[in-house]
């Protein structure tokens, strides 16, 4: 059995995804979410001693995409929790 892929999120709505987050050294280091779904999100926010390089994680996010950065990692996801998974 496949796992269910959901609808894409709408802008601005917060989301739930699972991954690994990892620092990518680009253009001075960005911290991207890995997600267990094979989407890779840029994060912004979130404590940086619970969000931070290594961690297998659930984060609840909002996209964001009125963003724009220079790492261009993928979306931008707004943490607003994290927690180990």
């Amino acid at each position: 059995m496949s796992p269910q892929i959901p609808p894409p999120a709408k802008d601005g709505e917060v989301i739930s995804v699972t991954g690994l987050v990892e620092r990518v050294e680009l253009e001075g280091g960005c911290t991207v979410l890995r997600a267990d779904s094979g989407t890779t999100y840029q994060l912004m926010g979130g404590d940086p001693k619970v969000v931070k390089p290594g961690a297998t994680l659930r984060i609840q996010g909002r996209l964001r995409s009125d963003i724009m950065t220079i790492c261009q990692m993928g979306p931008v996801l707004e943490v607003v929790t994290a927690q180990p998974s």
